[in-house]
């Protein structure tokens, strides 16, 4: 193993709080052999079944949370996406991690894992190097997990560093809130006591859209379609199967991160070598039904070109 390759994987590892894994060792020019070996001498440690850290790197919390994201494939989330901002009331103690579907071949301990059928790009960024979800996302998510003193604190801590984050947590709100989705209640409550006016019941992006597609009349979508194919896993707000046809709410008009968008459009790309046309909405779109005479163009294009394929 020549030096430069070693080198190359000491600098990734020092990027990822002295971990790496096997995936990035392959790349960078490892063999297996070679990472074996340097386990059996105590220069790697297995820290997951596919994680290693580096001989001698300090252990730390902030070394777990990534350890938990390399492992998972997933993003810190609700306390401890709350602790790597830096949110008051909250330090690095549990560990939590968001992904899409959870990869049940993974059997590391020490973490917890929960699930998320609505991410989008601008939920995602990082901190410390870690990937981890935004503050927007962070605080709609840590009711989920923590009673309503604690879910206050971190939201006006976070108003108080970041006087136009509140906007923005009650746009992305209106687009995820939906019925079942834990802490949905408690969020709804602190944003309709808080400067913004109340946000009433059930009005959300997709009871919205159905309720305006109902009135024309149009085929009714199917809610949360889940799309599979191998590892990628991806669901779609409102989706007509039988067309390969669907739309979503787009997203809040700024990301936070080049990452964050180049996630998007590597979901909307997979989707697409997948057969499938999605359309982005904004709510103010779905909120005035002004989509409606392009949705239903589209889907009588959807409608031709599916009679076309034969389906």
């Amino acid at each position: 193993m020549d030096d430069q390759t070693v080198a190359r994987a000491m600098a990734r590892a020092a990027k990822q709080h002295g971990l790496i894994t096997l995936r990035q060792l392959l790349k960078i020019g490892f063999a297996e052999s070679t990472v074996l070996a340097f386990e059996r001498r105590g220069l790697f440690e297995r820290f997951a079944p596919a994680v290693y850290r580096v001989g001698g790197a300090p252990a730390t919390w902030r070394q777990m949370v990534m350890m938990a994201t390399l492992d998972s494939g997933g993003w810190a989330s609700r306390r401890t996406s709350a602790a790597l901002h830096n949110v008051d009331g909250h330090r690095g103690t549990v560990v939590e991690v968001l992904v899409e579907r959870w990869k049940r071949s993974s059997q590391h301990r020490g973490y917890t894992v929960h699930e998320a059928k609505d991410l989008r790009g601008c939920d995602l960024t990082r901190r410390d190097g870690i990937p981890c979800t935004s503050l927007v996302r962070t605080l709609l998510d840590l009711p989920a997990v923590e009673g309503l003193f604690k879910c206050e604190q971190a939201l006006d801590d976070s108003c108080r560093k970041h006087p136009e984050i509140l906007d923005a947590v009650r746009a992305r709100f209106v687009q995820v809130a939906r019925r079942g989705r834990n802490g949905t209640r408690i969020m709804r409550v602190m944003l309709s006591e808080r400067p913004g006016g109340y946000i009433p019941p059930g009005s959300t992006f997709e009871k919205l859209a159905l309720r305006w597609i109902t009135q024309a009349r149009l085929e009714v979508p199917e809610k949360q379609v889940k799309v599979v194919d191998g590892d990628f896993t991806a669901f779609l707000d409102l989706a007509w199967p039988r067309l390969r046809f669907a739309m979503e709410c787009d997203s809040l008009t700024h990301h936070f991160s080049k990452a964050a968008q180049a996630w998007d459009r590597r979901r909307r790309r997979h989707l697409k070598r997948l057969g499938w046309e999605v359309v982005e909405y904004t709510f103010d779109e779905v909120k005035s039904g002004a989509f409606i005479p392009e949705l239903s163009e589209l889907l009588v294009l959807a409608s031709i070109t599916a009679r076309s394929r034969g389906i």
